[in-house]
């Protein structure tokens, strides 16, 4: 699997454009491998090691580890209120419902909190305003980078020490992730590579590469920098333990926890504690993605197999790339590593021909010559490549960055996923023609840290999607502000900003700014 896994990324980072690309994987021997492909020797960490990576989100699953340590300790408790467990707040700091919130579901992205956290306040220090949450606690999932922010006070509060000082004395240390800290590190005295990490990220900007800012989210939430080693140790420790020798970081039941109750945050997603679930080849798989300016993160699990698979680059918004690998050596991981044998037939026109739609957008899809091409809006045919099961890559044109991947059933499909926007093979009735007002809104819109987003009509409604899978309704409240129904920014404010040629380039939601840009 080596050569064939160093060649593909070796072409995730050409085609990414990364400075850095590594994996880590874990198999059923326990054996930690290591693979990093760098296009500069600057991007290492120190001693020419592992390239450091701000870990972002991935950081929720040490800081859902740390407080279980708390609750093994007997010094703290899941169901624990955070008005029992921060008594001290300041009057009015734990509006409306939210002191009724307990541990589990500020863990559990169900304390009814706004995403937030990309201009967030030192850690220790409270919100400049009160933050009352959205809908009661445990009414519905929302991801929530404030809920992290205040799981992270609470456990300084029942450690006496830092939010940062008792994870890594708790997590960290134990699993001997040596080149992992929580700690902001100083310019002067730090290791080098942990001060590129921290100091010297690049983000993109309009097609040029500027400085990242050093903090953008709370400690607890995103500030961990680690390398895919370190946090593969992590991962196998909680999830795959019989893999490992030494004794667990967790005992069993706080592992269980972790997992359950898995609250449903979109189509075949689910999140636990600081850790999403989903399938992966049809066995449960374990997962999250990390993004930071100038760097992305992502792992895998199969605990039914003890595999696990960590992958970091040296740029933001490659997680597509990062997934692609993961799930790549996951899958030969899994096959223990046969001889190579002739891949299953891709499906074919028979299969997945004809016509799809999406509000005003169709898509169709034609065999030429025995390969697939689509054709988006009777544009020009752009190749289709088999990826694997009923994906394939598009060569060219929308949606070229993005999998297609088709839902079948009985052997034909009936939808077809394209990047954030959805095709139905329905033909039984047409859909409603989108309002005309809606014209300067729609089109795609791109985030610096968490990636692009679309608004588009659909069936007479307008639809924010966020990633693959993330979808909400816009309400209207105003002619350029609406709420947005469902998916991780439930009951959050969309607001479009700066309309000049005919179009608004700007959608603020909540406290993220998105810029339009890229493929309609």
């Amino acid at each position: 699997m080596d050569r064939e896994l160093t060649r593909r990324m070796a072409e995730r980072a050409d085609e990414g454009n990364l400075p850095f690309v590594t994996l880590c994987t874990v198999g059923r021997d326990g054996a930690l491998r290591s693979f990093v492909h760098a296009r500069s020797a600057e991007v290492l960490g120190p001693g020419g090691g592992e390239p450091l990576c701000r870990m972002g989100s991935l950081t929720k699953l040490v800081t859902a580890a740390a407080l279980l340590r708390l609750v093994e300790s007997g010094r703290l408790s899941l169901d624990a209120s955070l008005g029992e467990v921060l008594p001290e707040a300041a009057p009015g700091e734990l509006a409306g419902t939210l002191g009724a919130a307990t541990l589990r579901q500020l863990l559990g992205h169900a304390a009814g909190l706004p995403r937030g956290g990309y201009h967030a306040p030192p850690e220790g220090e409270p919100p400049a305003e009160p933050c009352a949450p959205l809908f009661s606690p445990g009414q519905a999932f929302k991801y929530s980078n404030l809920g992290y922010a205040l799981a992270g006070r609470a456990i300084a509060a029942a450690a006496g020490d830092t939010y940062a000082a008792h994870a890594e004395r708790a997590v960290l240390a134990p699993l001997g992730m040596r080149s992992s800290t929580l700690r902001a590190p100083r310019r002067a005295g730090a290791p080098q590579g942990m001060q590129r990490a921290h100091y010297r990220s690049l983000v993109r900007r309009d097609d040029a590469l500027e400085p990242a800012p050093p903090i953008v989210l709370p400690t607890a939430a995103g500030g961990l920098i680690s390398t895919a080693s370190d946090y593969a140790r992590l991962v196998a420790a909680l999830f795959t333990p019989q893999v490992l020798k030494g004794a667990p970081l967790l005992r069993p039941a706080s592992v269980a926890a972790l997992l359950s109750p898995a609250r449903r945050a979109a189509p075949g997603l689910s999140f636990g504690l600081g850790v999403g679930q989903a399938t992966f080849q049809g066995l449960p798989c374990l997962f999250h993605v990390g993004c930071a300016p100038g760097f992305t993160s992502y792992f895998a699990c199969l605990p039914a197999l003890g595999l696990t698979a960590v992958a970091t680059a040296g740029r933001a918004g490659a997680t597509n790339e990062l997934k692609t690998l993961v799930h790549f050596a996951l899958g030969r991981l899994a096959s223990d590593e046969p001889p190579p044998s002739p891949p299953s037939p891709a499906p074919s026109g028979a299969h997945l021909g004809g016509a799809y739609f999406s509000g005003a957008r169709r898509l169709e899809i034609r065999e030429r010559g025995g390969r697939l091409v689509a054709i988006h809006d009777g544009g020009p045919e752009r190749l289709l490549t088999h990826h694997e099961g009923a994906s394939f890559i598009q060569q060219g044109g929308p949606f070229a960055e993005h999998l297609l991947r088709f839902e079948l059933s009985e052997g034909r499909a009936v939808a077809c996923h394209a990047g954030p926007r959805s095709f139905s093979r329905d033909r039984a009735r047409r859909p409603r023609p989108p309002d005309r007002t809606w014209g300067p809104l729609l089109g795609a819109y791109r985030h610096p840290l968490t990636g692009e987003a679309e608004v588009f009509a659909c069936d007479g409604r307008l639809v924010f999607a966020f990633g693959p899978t993330d979808r909400a309704l816009l309400r209207p409240l105003g002619p350029a502000t609406f709420e947005l129904q469902d998916g991780s920014f439930h009951r959050e404010r969309a607001t479009f900003a700066e309309l000049r040629d005919g179009c608004f380039w700007t959608l603020r939601i909540g406290d993220m700014d998105f810029v339009r840009g890229g493929d309609p």
